[in-house]
């Protein structure tokens, strides 16, 4: 079968729309230089790589059949790579899935535009790219073994060390690995699956019914308590982990918050409540009966003496934990929060 591949003019412009600069998240190696032999001439270490195959058959990667010819030779199925890492991504497309790649390359494509307009390098530009969207990357373990190695590929596949840095990306790696065997070891689960897109990571396993926060509480020091402790002393100020069991299996959500409102995206388990109804008492309010914590969402730029003393507050006698999430609390309006409810959990969005 004849191969759909880019023309040199093809190649020219999916070098061109990345900078000559190595799409892999975080390598930015350039591609192009002063050639040894004219100097006329220019050297090139790059390749234009396709994300849907060139051709179907035994060897082609994430190849296509939708699409047709044109679109497989154009530049939009093209992502521009350093031979290095554009050998790794021929040879395995079962990780470095159509959506990553396309992702990838819009990330590169914007790294290098603002290189371009701010006169920056590769490396101010990508903290740039700080709290930008996640790449989708959905797949599943169904034994221990190599979770590690998984685990640890699919968060920089994903680029969660660009969007949120390379110690929280070290952090919940560490986190994930731990609850990963906890699911099939304590919980017996024979599959857990893991979703990752947006601002959020959804796990999810097939194992006894279990809500992640007890692992707070648990008297000895393994590495999934360890792991989730740190967590939450390190990245709890805007950082949200919650559970639910859902569908006979247990769901647990992890996402960086941005505004308050965004805890209502991830979890029904979550009221917002005015700043008279946190200070003279929130008489009732109803969450899912399936719920392991109740987020409340406090009104915006709460102080001091919005701070309850004494009421009648139906908040009182929550017998879940209670996360308040705030935005640009100050230390003693906090301080104070937790006076009031010192079994609380405060995520203060600066």
């Amino acid at each position: 079968m004849a191969r759909d591949d880019f023309s040199p003019t093809t190649k020219e412009i999916i070098a061109q729309q990345a900078g000559y600069l190595c799409s892999f998240p975080g390598c930015g190696n350039i591609t192009i230089g002063p050639s040894d032999s004219s100097g006329s001439k220019t050297s090139s270490t790059g390749m234009a790589c396709h994300i849907s195959a060139a051709s179907s058959g035994k060897n082609a990667k994430r190849y296509d059949a939708n699409m047709t010819p044109a679109q497989r030779s154009h530049s939009d199925n093209g992502i521009w790579m350093c031979y290095k890492h554009g050998k790794i991504v021929d040879n395995d497309e079962t990780r470095y899935t159509t959506g990553i790649l396309l992702h990838w390359k819009k990330l590169a494509h914007e790294v290098f535009q603002y290189m371009h307009e701010q006169g920056v390098e590769y490396s101010e530009a990508l903290r740039f790219k700080q709290n930008s969207p996640i790449a989708k990357n959905n797949f599943s373990i169904e034994s221990l073994g190599e979770e590690n190695g998984i685990i640890g590929d699919a968060l920089i596949d994903s680029c969660i060390h660009i969007s949120w840095g390379n110690n929280l990306m070290d952090s919940l790696r560490d986190f994930l690995i731990e609850i990963t065997r906890n699911a099939f070891i304590h919980g017996k689960a024979n599959i857990v699956e893991f979703d990752f897109e947006g601002n959020r990571l959804i796990i999810r396993d097939n194992g006894n019914d279990y809500n992640i926060n007890r692992l707070l509480n648990e008297d000895m020091g393994h590495g999934g308590k360890l792991s989730f402790e740190y967590l939450n002393k390190k990245y709890g100020k805007n950082l949200i982990v919650t559970s639910i069991r859902e569908n006979n299996k247990n769901k647990t959500i992890i996402s960086l918050l941005n505004r308050p409102e965004e805890i209502f995206d991830l979890t029904s388990c979550a009221i917002e409540i005015s700043r008279q109804e946190f200070k003279f008492g929130v008489k009732a309010y109803k969450i899912d009966d399936a719920c392991n914590e109740l987020f409340v969402v406090l009104p915006k730029y709460l102080t001091l003496s919005d701070v309850p003393r004494t009421c009648e507050n139906a908040l009182d006698n929550e017998k879940r934990p209670v996360i308040f999430v705030g935005k640009r609390l100050s230390e003693l309006s906090i301080h104070l929060i937790k006076e009031k409810y010192p079994d609380s959990k405060i995520i203060n969005i600066e």
